[in-house]
This record gives structure tokens, C-alpha cells and sequence, in this order.
């Protein structure tokens, strides 16, 4: 399992507003508690909105500045580990990324959110049915995916509060051949899905997605490693974690390790 205890590809900072501990969201701090760890390459992520009219209220100010700034905080440590700058962008709508890409190419890799539908400025389903909720995420995700500039798909078919139901109520009205629909889509493009750090806080979400995660195996899809932390104690993949991992039936060489994330070189 190391290429998966020695990657972890989504970390929020202190820029991201939904950070929970600002002091503790310190590049410095995460950076030194992975050396702990043993992480080897970590990755910057915050929440990046181009253009304020895309942004909820609190995210308005998530632009280029806090890329800046967070380089150039990374820039006065010196450490071993070596650390990446991405952003996390969001499918806002199913015609809109929050992000472009002339911006995209000037980071080392973006991962985009395909299920923040608890955002205000998100599009939701026209009604929460199953089936209409099933289909939206669906469509989101093909489109994140046919975005190009993606490197990663952030929590697939997760919305934080289960604000669209609970995930086993919509996955259940999701057909195999839909899910390897996007399996082999986000294949030919060689974006990965990633395995994030609510598949050990939420067992209900684990459960929902596993035949989707077996199915995305199946269709010959790389998976990333991301913690999703919003704290330094939260960064890493634990025990917890692993077992989970295990319980999607994904194994260490299904992950994709620092260098062929951002050259795309995998088989």
C-alpha cells in the first residue's frame, strides 16, 4: 500500500474558507506532520473560484491571490517532502467550470468537484428523485470529464450533508453500464478518480459506492489517494482508511504515484 500511505493529493489550507482550524491549516504545519507520517508528496488544493459571480458568498475571494500566496508561503520552507500546487475547482454548472483553462495549465493539477450541489451557486436536479438525482450526477461528472484539463474527480457521487439524499438511494437507480460508461471515459482521458478521506467517516457513502469503484477498476481506471483534510491531524490515509480501501477490493498498484499523475503516463 505504499503508493497510497506516501501520496496524499487533497489538502485544503488556511485559504480555504471551510478550513475548520486556521492555525493548524499552516502549509507549514501540514508539511511537517506528513515528514511525520511519511508522506512523501503532498498536495495543495484549496477551493479556486475564477470569477466571483461563480463563487458562494464565502468563496468569493478564492482566485488566483490565494495560488499566490500560498506559493510563496510554501516558498520560506524548507522541507523534504515534496509539495504540489493544485486547486479543487467545481463543475458549478453543467456549462460552467470554475476554472479555465489557461489558468488550469499554470498549476501543477486540478481536481474538479463534480458534486458540490450544497454550494448556492451550484445547479441542482429539477426534483429529488432517485432517478433524477442518479442522472445529474451522471451528467456532471461526463462533463467534468470532458473538460480535459482535469486530473482528478474529486469524492465521486459524495455531496457533503447528503444534501441530494443518501448516496445508496441514488446509486441504486444507476445501471452497470452507466457507471462504466464514465469508467471508460475517465480512462481514455487518463483522469482519476479519487478515494477520498469520507469513505472511513461516512459508511453509508463506502457502501453506496462500491460497485461503482469495482466497476471503474474493472474498466481500467487509476484511482488518487486525497484526505480532503481541512486540518493537519486529518491529513494521510490510516488504518481506518486502508481498511476501507480494501473493502472497495482496490489494490496499491490501482493508485497512481506523484509522477504519472502529472505526466499522465500509465498503462
Amino acid at each position: 500500500m505504499k503508493r497510497i500511505l506516501e501520496n496524499d493529493f487533497h489538502i485544503h489550507t488556511y485559504l480555504s474558507p471551510c478550513a475548520k482550524d486556521k492555525l493548524n491549516s499552516q502549509p507549514s504545519r501540514i508539511i511537517s506532520r506528513a515528514k511525520t507520517l511519511g508522506i512523501k508528496t503532498i498536495g495543495f488544493t484549496d477551493h479556486f473560484y475564477q470569477y466571483p459571480f461563480q463563487a458562494p458568498p464565502a468563496f468569493s475571494n478564492n482566485n488566483w491571490s490565494i495560488i499566490e500566496q500560498l506559493r510563496n508561503d510554501i516558498s520560506a520552507i524548507q522541507t523534504d517532502v515534496r509539495v504540489l500546487v493544485g486547486c479543487e475547482a467545481d463543475q458549478v454548472t453543467l456549462d460552467t467550470l470554475s476554472i479555465e483553462p489557461a489558468l488550469a495549465q499554470r498549476l501543477d493539477y486540478v481536481i474538479i468537484s463534480a458534486s458540490h450541489f450544497h454550494l448556492s451557486t451550484s445547479q441542482k436536479p429539477e426534483n429529488l428523485e432517485p432517478r433524477t438525482v442518479a442522472e445529474h450526477y451522471l451528467k456532471f461528472i461526463r462533463k467534468s470529464l470532458e473538460a480535459n484539463f482535469g486530473f482528478i474527480i474529486a469524492h465521486p457521487f459524495y455531496t457533503p450533508g447528503n444534501t441530494l439524499g443518501k448516496p445508496e438511494s441514488y446509486m441504486n437507480e444507476i445501471q452497470d453500464n452507466e457507471l462504466f460508461e464514465i469508467s471508460e471515459l475517465a480512462r481514455d482521458k487518463r483522469i482519476a478518480f479519487e478515494v477520498n478521506g469520507h469513505i472511513d467517516r461516512e459508511p453509508g457513502y463506502l457502501l453506496a459506492v462500491t460497485r461503482f469503484f469495482q466497476i471503474s477498476q474493472k474498466a481500467g481506471v487509476k484511482f488518487t489517494f486525497g484526505s480532503d483534510a481541512h486540518h493537519m491531524n486529518d491529513i494521510g490515509c490510516s488504518q481506518l482508511r486502508l481498511d476501507a480501501i480494501k473493502r472497495l477490493g482496490l489494490k496499491a498498484e490501482n493508485f497512481l504515484s506523484a509522477d504519472e499523475l502529472l505526466s499522465r503516463s500509465w498503462d
